[in-house]
């Protein structure tokens, strides 16, 4: 069967998102991670150095669920995706009904125009259209115009690196499906349609990203230095033990659910045992993430206050028992659980976008001729 992977990278280790292909529908199969060492926005250097041990971790889900990922998604590092919002108008040869093919020459038009000759288009995600005094937050699809004006999301490489990691999988039989930007793969993990004013928090090793899609289009708005790391250098400092035997504590015995009783750990530090609290090591990552989400919260407020705001959040906790509804209690928004919540990264996104690009081909969405009449003439009525 055929198949696709998507690669996420992060500072201590990759993730690699799978899924199977059958027809026009998609199967998730798993999500795994690779160990790794990495820094810098570099993806080549990444990709070229690591290629044997992300390529064996490629076959070795391939033989465990009988498929062939024929297609490689990368997400591209925070710092390595050119976004900008463009607009203008668009003029027709004449007064006509607007059809796919006028929205993907308006695209077109728009690439060409705020594009460098040597840069390759990975998004172009249409934000608004606006005639003859309307404003369309859809394609305008069916409505009679000899012109519109277009404001769009363009996110973009240059030709070189793209050519190059194209290369790169070639060496072993891989054909390269694409970058996928950070923002867009945060924001495909958790939803599936821009409405209203929308936030995901991503939280990495070292980082955690604010995402958020209002009026002015889908963007990274913020990052905040706080991550898995300092959460275990924060465990270390705290109950003074080797960073090593934090991180093993982090793993093996944070929770995000109440625990009714009291419990110690007994653990070795050099040549004697101390007792650690299982209460005292959850309530100090409690008290941590707490604050980073508040700090947040404070932030989206400030910015949106009076409006109504979706809030998601995806990560290097997501797996633990209780996150999400730990975060629920953190934030005073509406809570939008993950698209998939067992996952530690924005793997599922990058995979998903990069098979469905959803916000780019709005207006080619597979429906009936009653549901896109209704779609197109919805905001008259």
């Amino acid at each position: 069967m055929k198949g696709a992977c998507a690669i996420v990278t992060d500072e201590d280790r990759a993730f690699l998102a799978f899924a199977k292909i059958s027809g026009k529908r998609v199967f998730f199969v798993t999500e795994t991670d690779i160990p790794l060492n990495y820094s810098g926005n570099d993806i080549r250097d990444y990709l070229r150095n690591n290629l044997d041990v992300l390529d064996k971790a490629i076959v070795d889900i391939e033989q465990r669920h009988s498929f062939r990922a024929e297609r490689i998604f990368v997400q591209l590092p925070a710092d390595a995706a050119q976004l900008k919002t463009v607009c203008d108008t668009v003029a027709l040869k004449r007064r006509k009904r607007i059809t796919a093919s006028d929205i993907e020459f308006a695209k077109k038009y728009l690439e060409d125009k705020f594009l460098e000759w040597d840069d390759h288009r990975i998004h172009h995600i249409a934000l608004t259209y606006c005639a003859e005094g309307k404003s369309f937050s859809h394609a305008p699809l069916g409505v009679w115009l000899r012109k519109f004006e277009m404001a769009s999301l363009l996110g973009w490489v240059k030709d070189k690196l793209y050519s190059d990691v194209e290369d790169i999988f070639d060496t072993v039989d891989r054909h390269f499906g694409g970058f996928i930007a950070l923002p867009i793969a945060a924001y495909a993990s958790c939803f599936n349609q821009r409405e209203g004013i929308q936030a995901v928090a991503d939280i990495d090793y070292g980082h955690t990203f604010l995402v958020v899609n209002d009026q002015k289009g889908l963007r990274l708005e913020k990052q905040y230095n706080f991550g898995l790391k300092h959460l275990i250098e924060a465990l270390s400092k705290d109950f003074i033990l080797d960073v090593s035997l934090a991180d093993e504590l982090f793993r093996r015995h944070v929770s995000f659910k109440e625990i009714p009783y009291f419990k110690e750990i007994t653990v070795r530090k050099e040549d004697t045992y101390v007792n650690v609290s299982t209460q005292s090591l959850n309530a100090l990552v409690k008290e941590r993430i707490r604050g980073q989400m508040q700090a947040i919260a404070e932030y989206l407020s400030g910015q949106f206050s009076n409006e109504r705001i979706t809030f998601s959040c995806i990560g290097r906790f997501s797996v633990k028992e209780g996150f999400f509804s730990f975060i629920k209690e953190c934030i005073p928004f509406e809570y939008q659980m993950p698209l998939l919540n067992a996952i530690r990264s924005s793997s599922y996104g990058c995979l998903q976008y990069g098979l469905r690009p959803f916000l780019e081909n709005e207006h080619r969405a597979d429906a009936t001729l009653f549901k896109r009449i209704v779609k197109t003439y919805k905001d008259y009525f």
